[in-house]
């Protein structure tokens, strides 16, 4: 095993702990911003209400990304901008528009 091998599966546990941290730090700011958000009357997270106003330009580039098992994955990501990053935002159709606007300047 060279020494790069040996640095990198030596640290694997903390890296694998860390992004276990990141994603239950990320799932708990969710939670308490979509609280705070349904409370001043934002519209709640669809996912499926989501894609039919938006279709994601990286499933028009890769199709297979949009595999059923991902959904999970993109709930995830989508509900953390529409509650966490977004919270100024109070509709889907306004995050989709947002969404797509973002889209054109990948």
């Amino acid at each position: 095993m060279n020494e790069e091998a040996r640095y990198l599966s030596k640290d694997e546990p903390k890296l694998t702990r860390f992004i276990e941290e990141q994603e239950l730090a990320e799932n708990h700011a969710t939670a308490q911003a979509e609280r705070r958000a349904l409370r001043r009357g934002k519209e709640p997270f669809d996912l499926d209400r989501l894609l039919r106003l938006y279709t994601p330009r990286s499933i028009q580039r890769v199709p297979e990304r949009d595999k059923p098992e991902n959904r999970v994955e993109w709930e995830q990501e989508y509900r953390y901008q529409y509650y966490v990053i977004h919270p100024e935002i109070s509709t889907l159709e306004e995050f989709a528009d947002l969404l797509f606007q973002s889209d054109l300047y990948e």
